[in-house]
């Protein structure tokens, strides 16, 4: 079983929004007229919440919020209708352009982290504060040799990875290497032996989590440690990845077992604990984590079915969600229809993400204390999601109106 493609696109979509995102669609939560113009400023009072339909920077026509962070900033993208999207920085709600960039996310001291794409030249991560934008160099500067971020922590090291720009190739491919960026100085990670590696999480401490290649090839999930990379190990399969840490240096992802299917797994304490895998399906992942140590985990396939495997659906409201506590489980409930898309987990163990109507909409989710909430907003359903929630309990997402253009979303407590 392959892991990395699926743990990495949806680690990736987490935390970047790009316009593959508009598969959720349309909002009727504020005036309905009003947000099929996608008018900026709009905004709804109730269930405890102010929905806001934030501005887009000038001559561009639709966008969406991605991450917020504990002071309020908010990052996502904005592009128009024949344009390549931008990267944008809401700050009191009002938008400011990062040219030519896809924001990553954003830390509680103002610095985002990004990366830019330019047709005549290999990728380059960055970091942006107060307008000034600051590339960061591959651990190798030379022709060919790219460089892109994944996370950034509060002091502003930045860690992604960086190696030979290979036409057709994904990353991470041969020669890349995990990088940590700290003061402007790219450091090499190493490997666990193998041709490749790519960091992809980092907590407050400075631990990064990533993937690495190893001697024989397989794939496993690491955790920096003095002195060099600790491989975390699988549950018998030849593939780990990790796809959240919180400051405990605890991790959580997904293992493959020896049968081939993927299950959820918490690393912790020098130990690998199986999560498991909900009732009817085959296979989990682990794909969020609080200081805590709560474990948000997904389940998806059928059982006795192969992770790729094209399987029959499950009965409609089957569980496909928990929150792992200390060893218990308690499933997540939605609005009745057949789908939870949890996103990520806070540290007060509110879920955030989308969950499907008996029609088969996908609103804007939050569970909190065993409660489902649609906050969408009234009037006729229509698509959402909330794609991140900070300490303040704002939250930030985006929707598409019936124009078709993706309109990005503010709430807070009102």
């Amino acid at each position: 079983m392959e892991v990395t493609a699926r743990a990495r696109a949806r680690t990736r979509l987490r935390t970047t929004g790009f316009g593959v995102l508009a598969a959720f669609c349309s909002l009727s939560a504020l005036d309905p007229l009003a947000v099929a113009r996608a008018d900026p400023g709009a905004s709804y009072f109730g269930d405890h919440f102010e929905l806001v339909a934030l501005a887009l920077p000038a001559g561009l026509s639709a966008g969406n919020a991605s991450v917020v962070n504990n002071d309020g900033l908010i990052v996502g993208l904005a592009w128009a209708d024949n344009g390549s999207p931008q990267g944008v920085v809401w700050r009191d709600r009002v938008p400011v352009v990062i040219p030519d960039s896809l924001p990553v996310t954003v830390n509680d001291a103002g610095q985002v982290a990004g990366n830019q794409f330019p047709s005549d030249a290999p990728s380059r991560g960055f970091l942006w504060a107060n307008g000034q934008l600051t590339t960061l160099a591959p651990t190798s500067p030379g022709p060919g040799r790219f460089s892109t971020v994944s996370a950034l922590a509060p002091d502003g090291t930045a860690i992604g990875v960086s190696g030979s720009d290979l036409a057709g190739s994904e990353i991470p491919g041969p020669n890349t290497r995990a990088t940590v960026w700290y003061d402007g100085v790219a450091t090499d990670l190493g490997t666990l032996g193998g041709t490749w590696s790519s960091a992809d999480l980092i907590n407050d401490r400075g631990q990064v989590a990533g993937v690495s290649a190893t001697a024989t090839g397989d794939q496993h999930a690491f955790l920096s440690a003095p002195g060099g990379l600790r491989d975390l190990g699988t549950l018998g399969g030849q593939y780990s990845y990790p796809i959240a840490i919180n400051n405990r240096g605890q991790v959580v992802g997904m293992s493959d077992t020896p049968d081939g299917h993927g299950h959820a797994v918490l690393w912790a304490d020098g130990q690998i604990i199986d999560l498991g895998v909900a009732p009817g399906f085959g296979d989990s992942a682990a794909i969020g984590l609080n200081d805590r140590g709560q474990v948000l985990v997904e389940n998806y396939g059928t059982a006795g079915t192969g992770v790729d495997s094209q399987a029959p659906a499950l009965p409609a409201n089957t569980p496909s969600a928990y929150v792992w506590t200390a060893g218990q489980r308690q499933y997540l409930t939605g609005f009745g229809g057949d789908t939870i898309s949890p996103l990520e987990i806070n540290e007060d163990g509110a879920v955030i993400g989308s969950a499907t109507t008996p029609d088969g909409v996908a609103r804007p989710y939050l569970w909190s204390d065993g409660v489902a909430r649609d906050i969408g907003g009234p009037g006729t359903l229509a698509s959402g999601v909330v794609s991140s929630r900070n300490r303040l309990g704002q939250l930030v997402g985006f929707t598409t109106p019936q124009s078709g253009r993706q309109v990005p979303l503010f709430w807070q407590a009102d």
